[in-house]
């Protein structure tokens, strides 16, 4: 709709047919005065296509701005859901970590303790070798 009364404004504001128009050789004054009604006609038909183009363009503006205002909310909506599920991943990496952090410092206190258990089975077994050594040399 506003693409036709663009181009009909187009073809009334056009160079050509304003030069037509108001280039008429009129001789008498009843020509000049039908010229003059005949401009005035055609100024009032482009008014009126200039106003009606103009309230399209207001109408077409103002449905963009609300299209932009739900792109804006909908993208402002996606925003808070990924952090809000950033937030939950940090938390989640935090809980990870300390759970990881705990594993760690539980398996190092196994590997302490399974040393301390195969030094003090060595040693056993030193002693019991040197009761068999000595036992066999009594």
């Amino acid at each position: 709709m506003e693409e036709n009364l663009l181009n009909e404004l187009e073809n009334f504001t056009s160079i050509k047919y304003l030069d037509d128009v108001t280039n008429n050789n009129c001789c008498n004054d009843d020509d000049q005065d039908n010229s003059l009604a005949h401009q005035l006609a055609i100024k009032d038909r482009q008014l009126i296509l200039a106003a009606k183009c103009g309230k399209a363009l207001l109408e077409e503006k103002d449905e963009l701005e609300r299209q932009i205002e739900l792109m804006n909310r909908d993208y402002q909506q996606r925003i808070d859901l990924l952090e809000q599920e950033r937030h939950e991943l940090r938390l989640l990496l935090e809980q990870v970590q300390s759970e990881c952090d705990t594993k760690v410092v539980e398996t190092n206190e196994d590997k302490c303790e399974l040393r301390r258990q195969l030094n003090d089975l060595r040693r056993e077994q030193r002693m019991h070798d040197e009761q068999q050594t000595q036992a066999i040399r009594e």
